[in-house]
């Protein structure tokens, strides 16, 4: 998934002397390719503020694709590469159904301790859990009614109950990634002040080394 950003300078070449004219596909490029990072840099921020990431692995799967000179209209995009296609849902929202059972697992918040890379270890999981046969110790499944499944951990001699995961059928994935809606308002605010200061970096440039050439 990815956001794609572009402009098409021919019709206002006309209008401009060689050395301008010249110098607008580089100006095109350096503007995109700035503002597809300063889109990732915003998208990435706001990763960090809305998610719970344990490690910057999420946040490298956000990703810019420079434009290129010798691809005409010019464009230069920012998305989600393949690793991390899990965070697509996050961008548009979406419902997500288990795919080989009946339900999915989701861990109450502060009662499963993860790994080092953020994922439950295997013998912390529900079905691992739920076929341990210890004296102290008995988890189980808890169904308060005919919508809601859990697995419950009981302290046998207190008889104190923890919640350690809801079972729910489907789980909506709410849209905290608007990686497109922010790609435009970035382009829209910045995008003429920024390709006007490359195009002006740019033809200063080729002037100078023009008279540096011509002395």
């Amino acid at each position: 998934m990815y956001v794609t950003f572009s402009h098409n300078f021919t019709d206002i070449e006309a209008k401009l002397d060689e050395c301008v004219r010249n110098e607008i596909p580089r100006a095109t490029k350096g503007a995109l390719d700035e503002l597809a990072f300063t889109v990732r840099e915003k998208t990435v921020l706001h990763m960090w503020s809305v998610f719970e990431l344990r490690s910057a692995f999420s946040t490298k799967g956000i990703q810019v694709e420079k434009a290129q000179l010798k691809r005409f209209p010019l464009y230069a995009e920012v998305g989600v590469e393949e690793k991390r296609a899990y965070l697509v849902s996050h961008t548009t929202g979406a419902l997500k159904r288990p795919k080989l059972s009946s339900r999915l697992s989701v861990p109450i918040k502060g009662k499963i301790k993860r790994g080092r890379g953020g994922a439950i270890p295997l013998e912390r999981r529900p079905k691992q859990l739920l076929a341990k046969k210890l004296k102290s110790i008995r988890y189980f499944m808890y169904q308060p009614d005919t919508r809601h499944v859990f697995v419950a951990r009981e302290q046998v001699k207190t008889k104190k109950m923890d919640v350690l995961y809801s079972l729910p059928k489907v789980v909506g994935i709410r849209k905290q990634l608007p990686i497109k809606e922010m790609a435009e308002r970035i382009v829209k605010k910045n995008y003429l002040k920024v390709f006007g200061r490359n195009l002006a970096m740019n033809v200063a440039r080729t002037k100078r080394k023009t008279a540096i050439r011509t002395i």
